[in-house]
């Protein structure tokens, strides 16, 4: 953890890294992007530790680079709205290109926000064999029901049974023959999987996928975009 005495991490590749800044805590074991092979800039994804300070920040997490050549430091802190950053799993390379850029106009690079005129359309993922949709306020439970009915070609007589518990949400059971899905919701989540005890159909995986990317589609052209809500900036990943 980052001290407010001067520490020495190891990390991959032998890279000897020195921290000053007491605020801010990242992983020194996962190099999360080396900035060219001159330059001798490496980054790591990093959160604000609330522990020794009483500063609330705007955003929660950071992107830290290290100029080891030249010992300077720089926390560029970053909106997860802003980068579409829906979960952990996402904080990698092509996310880090698509949202950042090296400022070499000066005589220190510095990490800085890719100029755009408003951030990406919001998108559904995947995770294993489920499509999640995140953030969301609870209409688009509703919406991406009648969606998968749509898709599906099924009657309203599809939908099998609807409940609604504190620990798994609002969840319906869809299905004809051996093609079951179940479609929760919950805190700001929607989920389409395959029934976990429910015998499934092998098809039923990719029939999720398939839904997954036409949803997408529909997202990409600015539709339903208003159901999405926001992920709390200080939630750390």
């Amino acid at each position: 953890m980052v001290g407010s005495e001067k520490k020495i991490f190891r990390i991959p590749y032998y890279i000897r890294v020195v921290s000053y800044n007491f605020r801010w805590h990242y992983n020194p074991i996962r190099v999360f992007h080396i900035c060219g092979e001159r330059t001798y800039i490496i980054t790591f994804p990093g959160y604000f530790q609330t522990w020794n300070s009483n500063e609330t920040p705007k955003y929660g997490n950071a992107l830290i680079s290290y100029d080891f050549k030249k010992d300077v430091k720089s926390v560029l802190p970053y909106s997860k709205n802003d980068t579409r950053l829906y979960r952990p799993e996402n904080l990698n390379l092509p996310w880090f290109n698509t949202n950042f850029e090296w400022d070499t106009s000066g005589t220190v690079t510095q990490l800085k926000y890719k100029e755009r005129e408003k951030p990406a359309l919001w998108q559904g993922y995947f995770k294993e064999k489920s499509y999640h949709l995140y953030p969301v306020s609870d209409t688009m439970l509703i919406i991406f029901k009648q969606f998968v009915l749509d898709y599906m070609k099924w009657s309203p007589e599809a939908v099998i049974s609807e409940t609604s518990q504190e620990y798994s949400g609002r969840v319906f059971l869809l299905g004809i023959g051996k093609s079951m899905f179940h479609l929760g919701g919950k805190e700001a989540e929607v989920t389409l999987s395959p029934g976990l005890y429910d015998p499934t159909d092998d098809s039923t995986s990719q029939l999720i996928k398939d839904i997954g990317k036409a949803f997408n589609e529909v997202l990409m052209t600015g539709k339903n975009q208003e159901h999405f809500t926001a992920i709390p900036e200080n939630q750390t990943y």
